[in-house]
């Protein structure tokens, strides 16, 4: 593994490697140096336009490393047209990292030339983690993959520090949450969304140029509108005009069909167990069992929610039949494999939840703070007053799901982590298509009092669920 004794080893070494892997090793550690940057005005209002200068410098490069290619990044945003100030009022070898990262790389075909030096023995502790970086391109490693990995092997209480103490300066009411929600991101690591990056890279510079608050605005509302379209949901929610409630369109369901046969199925099945629940191989099973009663009696009508209790049924007996908490019974098997069956019909005649699963499926599960998720579980409730009974209750429930589930699922937990990636996904969608038509329907009829006050927290909401699950 290489070693980095000095800055010119560093600079060295970086001279030796393909252009794109130079900029990715300076960016990573641009963001390490990040939360050493000492802003101390912007409560008072100042030093706002350097801040949005320094995220967009290390987000915009990292971006252009995502999507390989130098050239591609935030078009419309130019460091020049913010205070050249920061070197010269920060004597500080962070902003020098960052800001000569972004002038290099928008101004000088030599961008790896980034003077480090000053900054160096500050970096002595992250030094190997910068070590790890280089040794795994010199094994052969992707690009991509180095990229992706967490900022730190193992955070120190000082890093931990520094960036606590970072966030605690920004200004309240801007939305640099699109920001600081971006970077810590990137400190755990995983794969970064490029088509919100090329949809980000498309503002205009006039834009870049416009207050920090109104930009970050700007930014926060795109990724919601990404959140959306990447996000499908196979099911549709309306207003109703008399009751001024949102709610679940109903589909009619055929009998005949796949949905219908899948519900019946299910429900024969559960007419065999539901006598034999006090055998004491299967008492385990009778909260599932109840699930699904309830599932096929009220939900008949909507094929995503039976399609998501059925895996959610399957994920929880086999946790049961591998914890030995539940028999190997014939009635169970049976049970389970109509349940299986059940979800491949209904994927195979909706071709809109197959594409659910599919997106769904490529999210990366993150863990919400205690706080977070009582945020989220408290907004479901005030979200379930404008609903009706059906819709409102799924929500709360899914806002439980998340607030109970444990940090670090294990399987003696409960909680699948499927059941709680589903719950985020369906909350997340509801939240910020029920702000959509809230937004639509402001000032139309003052029955609707309740629903114009939604538009601004459940944005806030919606965008902390979409952190959670990745995008």
């Amino acid at each position: 593994m290489p070693s980095f004794p000095s800055y010119d080893h560093f600079e060295e070494w970086l001279i030796g490697r393909h252009q794109m892997e130079s900029m990715m090793m300076l960016v990573r550690t641009a963001m390490r140096a990040l939360p050493m940057l000492r802003f101390t005005k912007l409560r008072q209002g100042e030093e706002v336009g350097m801040l949005l200068q320094t995220f967009g410098a290390v987000r915009c490069v990292t971006s252009r490393v995502a999507l390989g290619n130098r050239n591609l990044g935030y078009s419309g945003f130019h460091p020049a047209d913010y205070s050249s100030g920061l070197l010269d009022d920060y004597a500080s070898g962070a902003a020098e990292v960052i800001v000569g990262i972004s002038r290099n790389n928008f101004e000088s075909e030599r961008f790896w030339k980034v003077r480090l030096f000053e900054i160096w023995p500050d970096l002595s502790h992250q030094m190997s983690d910068i070590e790890i970086d280089a040794g795994l391109l010199e094994a052969g490693h992707g690009l991509i993959e180095v990229l992706n990995r967490p900022l730190w092997n193992n955070t120190t209480v000082e890093e931990d520090e520094n960036w606590s103490l970072f966030k605690a300066r920004l200004p309240h009411g801007q939305d640099w949450d699109v920001w600081t929600e971006w970077y810590e991101s990137r400190k755990r690591g995983g794969p970064i969304d490029t088509d919100l990056e090329r949809k980000l890279s498309l503002i205009a510079r006039s834009d870049w140029k416009k207050h920090p608050s109104k930009v970050n605005a700007m930014i926060k509302r795109l990724i919601e509108d990404h959140a959306l379209t990447a996000s499908p949901q196979a099911e549709r929610i309306s207003l109703d005009e008399e009751s001024g409630r949102f709610q679940l369109e109903r589909r009619v369901v055929d009998p005949g069909g796949a949905h219908g046969n899948a519900c019946q199925k299910v429900a024969d099945r559960l007419d065999v167990l539901k006598p034999r629940l006090d055998e004491n191989q299967l008492t385990a099973i009778q909260p599932v069992v109840e699930d699904l009663e309830r599932t096929v009696a009220r939900y008949s009508e909507f094929p995503r929610r039976v399609h998501d209790d059925f895996e959610t049924a399957v994920l929880n007996i086999q946790q049961l039949l591998s914890s030995h908490e539940l028999a190997d019974d014939l009635a169970v098997t049976n049970l389970q494999r109509d349940l299986e069956t059940g979800i491949v019909d209904i994927r195979d005649e909706s071709p809109e939840i197959a594409a659910l699963v599919e997106a769904r499926a490529k999210i990366r599960m993150q863990r919400l703070s205690s706080a977070d998720r009582d945020r989220v579980f408290e907004t479901a409730e005030k979200v379930a007053e404008v609903s009706d009974p059906i819709l409102g209750e799924q929500m709360i429930e899914d806002a439980e799901i998340l607030r109970d589930a444990p940090n670090e699922p294990t399987p003696e937990d409960g909680v699948p982590e499927g059941k709680e990636k589903a719950a985020g996904y369906r909350l997340a969608g509801r939240m910020l298509r029920i702000r959509e038509k809230a937004e639509k329907i402001v000032g139309y009829v003052d029955k609707f009092d309740k629903v114009m006050k939604i538009p601004k927290w459940i944005g806030i909401i919606g965008t902390l669920l979409y952190t959670l699950l990745g995008f």
